[in-house]
């Protein structure tokens, strides 16, 4: 086996004469010698950004660096990896530590020194995600709000409609259509959908809105992430409710947009086909008579499969629920979820409530 260490763009590349492409990528890079290997990891630096192992290489295995020949000891091979990786600066052959950042900074007494007195800098795993650094990986973070949420009305779900979410059909896509409530909305609406259960990613659709008259996007539509509004200046909101909803069934309405908000509020989310979710945190809360509590629960319904309530919770007036799950409870490819409210203590209630999803492999 040969290999072979390139960059291409801001992306640092690994290509085995075997494999192809084993690793392209631009997260933060740390070089290692291990006993006469040289091991390289991505996503973190210093020690505690808990770092992905790519591989471990013999010098006599690579090829060349950057399209360079392989200096002739292990330190050189390092040396030369790191200079490969930064664009202003070359660091010393023998370095152990590196950085995917083209612009040095500043020492200064809170600067972090990796083992060999080299400067390194570490970098939160979300911040990595949140910056699209680690390959497949993405953040979902959805909130949703139900403004009337009764003792008589329950089972109700996080979303402006009200009742229980009617956006997540069993099967099937249609071209997904969008109105308002006023004449006076003519701007343009964007929709970030999946156009069918076997996309692999959610994508953006848009159209101009012709007041209360219903007008078609471009595109079929299995689910709707989410949505917003532009009426064209700098100042204004949506005048009337926006309503986005399946065109021929027309009972699957995936998103009501309220008066003045020009966003939708739906505490909702299907994993692309392909991909996987691993929810991190998740949260509620009630507003309404201050004697009030509801009892809820994480809906969720996997592909082809009957829903189930999960973590069951309970919250009163003043309080907050919330539970840091760090993406311990899985949602495989099109798991549903929702936030479901079970019962309520009293009438006219606010409920709001969110989670944050790590999604994987789209």
């Amino acid at each position: 086996m040969s290999v072979s260490f390139s960059r291409s763009g801001g992306a640092f590349v690994i290509t085995s004469s075997t494999q192809g492409i084993v690793y392209s990528g631009d997260a933060p890079i740390n070089f290692k010698n291990t006993n006469g290997r040289i091991d390289i990891l991505a996503g973190g630096l210093g020690g505690s950004g808990n770092p992905a192992f790519i591989g471990g290489y013999l010098l006599e295995d690579i090829t060349t660096i950057g399209g360079d020949a392989v200096g002739s000891t292990i330190d050189e091979a390092i040396g030369q990896l790191n200079g490969l990786l930064t664009d202003t600066f070359t660091l010393p052959a023998g370095s152990a530590t590196s950085a995917l950042q083209p612009t040095p900074y500043a020492l200064s007494e809170n600067t972090p020194m990796s083992a060999n007195g080299l400067i390194s800098r570490e970098y939160p795993f979300v911040q990595l995600v949140a910056e699209g650094k680690i390959n497949n990986h993405s953040w979902v973070i959805k909130s949703g709000r139900n403004i009337d949420v009764d003792t008589a009305s329950v089972p109700e779900d996080l979303w402006n409609l009200g009742g229980t979410y009617a956006g997540f059909p069993t099967s099937g896509s249609e071209i997904l259509q969008v109105s308002s409530s006023s004449a006076s909305d003519t701007g343009v609406a964007t929709a970030l959908i999946l156009t069918s259960d076997t996309a692999t990613s959610y994508t953006t659709t848009s159209v101009t809105l012709q007041g209360t008259t219903w007008v078609d996007f471009p595109a079929s539509c299995y689910r709707m992430h989410s949505a917003f509004y532009n009426t064209g200046t700098a100042t204004t909101f949506n005048v009337g409710e926006l309503t986005f909803r399946w065109k021929v069934t027309t009972s699957v309405i995936f998103s009501k947009m309220p008066v003045g908000t020009s966003q939708t509020y739906a505490c909702v989310y299907t994993d692309p086909f392909g991909s996987k979710g691993y929810l991190y945190n998740c949260f509620c809360g009630i507003q309404g008579s201050a004697s009030s509590s509801i009892d809820a629960a994480l809906w969720i319904r996997l592909n082809g499969s009957s829903p189930r309530l999960r973590r069951n919770f309970t919250v009163s007036f003043g309080g907050t629920w919330e539970e840091n799950l760090e993406g311990r409870l899985v949602l495989p490819a099109l798991s549903d979820i929702t936030i479901r409210i079970i019962s309520a203590s009293a009438n006219n209630l606010v409920v709001i409530g969110g989670f944050s999803i790590l999604v994987t492999g789209a």
